[in-house]
């Protein structure tokens, strides 16, 4: 930061605390880091529904007003009894409205952008005159601003929770509100993201009924019972307490604070966990981005204002290096993997997504395939009819380049360079960020089963990978999703093992070699035994030369007697698969 102290600024406002996002976690922790070295400095931190107590704790001397936002009445409605499929009872309760109800606009609250097709699908049996919207992060620029344009109809959106608090739409009279929501959680002990769908919490349902009756009296009906609803938590636990924490831990020490300060309740609002922290920490090790004093390496310092996920940020900093020289096609890689939901239009299928990909990838795997369609966009004259005609979105595709332009601008001193000619040097590059996330095929009936070498798991190839075509015996995967009780790896590239060994021996072992040394040591001791045996006999033959009156005669050895020499002995090993890969347990992931 070149203004650590923020310094020329007599007053900061923090707006929208109650989302809790990492960043606003984050930001609460320095602007209380810089109050103790300019104590006045004032700090405005407003929340739509937060508990104000928690605040007051993390800000003792604060001072609480309250300022009412609404003029008009929300009524709330529940279901007497539950509905088995929310989707469709929100559908029957948006024709109830349309029919019986007064004029006014409705927003439905759905789960995901396939409940939402679903909804738009179901509508569509129905003869209504509506103009039915979807809203979702992932739609395109033009036709998320539809939902704010005035229609000569009744407008249905129907959104994610998008639509909670981070937009406000006039003219929203009846909010249908499915109660639940679909969260991302980082599971740090198996190293994956799961897509759940869980109920929301209190404080979100009363966000939710507040987009109602912004210009009249509103009605918000909720799709469970008002017993159900009473049951539901208070809050939902922040991001700090869901989320992979590698990236806050680098930002944490570019500010001079330690990990352990992330456990301080008196340094962010909810603490962590030893275990998630710990786990967090090792990662960063491995990717010798910290040392063992927490500090960050030239790596860490190199990568820590990148807009990339850690993983991503490491590969783009070692493709600069001499043994890569792949920085422009990392940069574009990078770039891609950083729009969430990936780059194909929402309503694509995995069939049609296989087939942009075999038409313009290749078949070393998903990522580099995913590089040649994003050079294909940029490159491409009439960009909207060929997105429409390769079912990617034209939208994410300028988010992607966006991007692209952030890191070049952030490294215009650095000279950029391309291997378009050498696919291996930007498959290493990319094993140099992900090594932790290999997999090899299972020996099974079902295609496309693999299992993660380092946490053992079965995990999946998503049907529209490009590696449904060969299933290659080694995989590595950019990210590990849960869904429907099921492991898939997301945009997955071909590997070969030995790389691992080169790229990151403090990570692997070869257990051919390992098994192969244990074997020579086996016959070395074998043979040093045999010959410290053949050595006190001869002692013995020697004494009862010299003692012939104490001991009697000698036994002569028997004709035909070889001596002892070298022999071979079964040597018996615990490692069962000769030349395959094993995870080293005794290192620290």
């Amino acid at each position: 930061m070149g203004n650590p102290l923020i310094e020329g600024y007599s007053v900061v406002m923090l707006d929208d605390i109650h989302e809790r996002t990492l960043n606003t976690d984050l930001l609460l922790c320095l602007i209380k880091k810089i109050q103790k070295k300019r104590p006045e400095l004032k700090v405005i931190v407003s929340s739509a529904t937060m508990e104000v107590e928690l605040l007051q704790n993390f800000f003792p001397n604060s001072k609480v007003i309250a300022i009412r936002g609404r003029n008009y009445e929300v009524d709330i409605m529940y279901l007497l009894e539950p509905c088995k499929n929310y989707v469709i009872a929100a559908v029957e309760m948006a024709y109830h409205i349309h029919k019986k109800m007064p004029e006014g606009d409705i927003l439905v609250f759905l789960t995901s952008v396939e409940e939402i097709h679903a909804f738009i699908n179901l509508w569509s049996h129905h003869k209504a005159n509506c103009a039915v919207l979807p809203l979702h992060a992932s739609l395109a620029i033009d036709k998320q601003l539809l939902v704010f344009k005035q229609h000569a109809s009744r407008k249905i959106i129907v959104s994610t929770n998008v639509a909670e608090s981070s937009v406000t739409i006039d003219g929203i009279v009846y909010v249908i509100d499915s109660c639940y929501q679909k969260v991302k959680v980082y599971d740090y002990k198996r190293n994956l993201e799961q897509l759940n769908v869980l109920p929301i919490s209190q404080q979100s349902g009363a966000q939710r009924a507040g987009r109602a009756g912004r210009t009249r009296d509103g009605i918000c009906y909720r799709l469970c019972t008002k017993e159900d609803y009473q049951n539901l938590p208070k809050t939902f636990p922040p991001e700090i307490l869901r989320s992979n924490l590698t990236e806050l831990i680098l930002q944490i020490r570019s500010f001079s604070l330690t990990p352990n300060h992330l456990q301080c309740s008196n340094t962010f609002l909810t603490p962590v966990s030893n275990e998630q922290l710990i786990n967090c920490i090792n990662i960063l090790m491995s990717l010798k981005l910290i040392d063992e004093n927490f500090s960050l390496t030239e790596l860490g310092n190199a990568i820590v204002d990148y807009p990339l996920e850690t993983q991503l940020a490491v590969c783009v900093e070692n493709s600069f290096l001499e043994e890569y020289q792949c920085s422009d096609e990392m940069l574009k890689i990078a770039s891609i993997l950083s729009i969430q939901g990936g780059i194909f239009s929402s309503d694509a299928t995995p069939l049609q997504m296989l087939k942009a990909k075999k038409a313009l990838g290749c078949r070393e795997g998903d990522v580099l395939s995913l590089h040649n369609i994003f050079v294909r966009y940029i490159n491409i004259g009439n960009k909207g009819n060929w997105c429409d005609t390769y079912r990617v979105s034209k939208h994410k595709l300028e988010s992607a380049g966006k991007i692209y332009k952030q890191i070049q601008k952030r490294r215009k001193n650095r000279q950029i360079k391309s291997s378009i000619q050498d696919v291996e040097a930007v498959q290493r590059c990319f094993v140099s960020g992900f090594f932790s996330q290999v997999a090899q095929r299972e020996n099974t009936a079902r295609e496309g089963v693999y299992r993660n070498i380092y946490t053992k798991q079965l995990v999946h190839l998503h049907p529209a990978s490009v590696l449904t075509v060969s299933y290659p015996e080694w995989v590595i995967y950019h990210e590990l999703i849960e869904q429907n009780n099921k492991l898939t790896m997301h945009n997955v590239t071909e590997l070969d093992p030995h790389w691992l060994f080169e790229i990151a021996p403090h990570f692997y072992r070869d257990a051919r070699q390992e098994i192969a040394e244990m074997k020579h040591q086996q016959e070395k001791d074998q043979l040093d035994k045999i010959e410290a045996e053949k050595q006190q006999k001869q002692q013995e033959l020697l004494m009862n030369q010299e003692s012939k009156v104490v001991f009697g005669s000698i036994k002569q050895r028997k004709p035909g007697f070889k001596g002892f020499g070298q022999t071979q002995f079964p040597i018996k090993s615990k490692e069962q698969r000769l030349g395959s890969l094993s995870f080293n347990e005794e290192d620290d992931f």
